[in-house]
């Protein structure tokens, strides 16, 4: 069961719909440049020498960097589109869209298939269509504000008082930190977070590191 995923069935009609709202929505679907996932001239290569200008400046400097990689368990399948839509809202989404979008994400349906048979249609109240041109950025938006709750809490690295303390691509986090007990705390908010979201991390897919003259030291675990 755990390895189960809908496969989502799209005519191109939808494609074409969707190719047609997203530059009606763009400007309200803005999200933070430490989000390096599903944007034009911005990718892995890049958010890849970010992480290791931060972590470079920080060791040359005498500094060990603790490093948290968290990945969040089957994201795009659990984005609730009630709490996407509230998120669409605080951002000033014009009313028209916001029901376009309800009644847009409100008639998708899975059934199982076995053999020639089908079982009935049962309706979806979670997830980002895949395929859709409107899906990875709708998911971007809707955990923006992961990004955005770091920054202003003064927890991770900046340099030149410019926060670099958090790295996603995607569904994908990098927590970068000069401090144990800071890292801790931006783990907490990532978790207060996802929580809100009813999502969570996958603990077999994420894992601790420390960089810098004292990677071997013994400290305080990170849970």
């Amino acid at each position: 069961m755990d390895n189960y995923r809908a496969i989502t069935l799209s005519p191109v009609v939808s494609k074409i719909f969707e190719h047609c709202l997203l530059p009606q929505l763009n400007d309200y679907l803005v999200t933070s440049e430490l989000q390096c996932g599903f944007k034009p001239n911005v990718g892995c290569n890049e958010a890849l020498a970010m992480f290791c200008n931060t972590v470079q400046y920080f060791t040359s400097n005498g500094s060990t960097v603790p490093v948290a990689a968290l990945d969040m368990a089957k994201a795009f399948d659990k984005v609730d589109h009630y709490a996407l839509l509230l998120k669409l809202m605080s951002r000033g989404v014009p009313p028209c869209f916001i029901s376009l979008l309800f009644d847009w994400y409100g008639k998708i349906y899975i059934c199982v298939k076995w053999g020639n048979c089908k079982s009935k249609p049962v309706q979806l109240v979670t997830g980002v269509r895949q395929g859709g041109l409107l899906s990875p950025v709708l998911f971007t938006v809707y955990v923006d504000d992961i990004t955005c709750k770091l920054e202003v809490s003064g927890y991770g690295c900046r340099i030149a008082r410019k926060y670099v303390g958090i790295l996603m691509y995607a569904d994908d986090l990098l927590l970068i930190s000069a401090s144990n007990c800071d890292l801790r705390k931006m783990i907490d908010i990532c978790e207060s977070e996802t929580a809100w979201l009813d999502m969570c991390f996958n603990v077999n897919k994420s894992c601790l590191l420390r960089c810098g003259p004292r990677y071997k030291k013994p400290c305080v675990p990170i849970l």
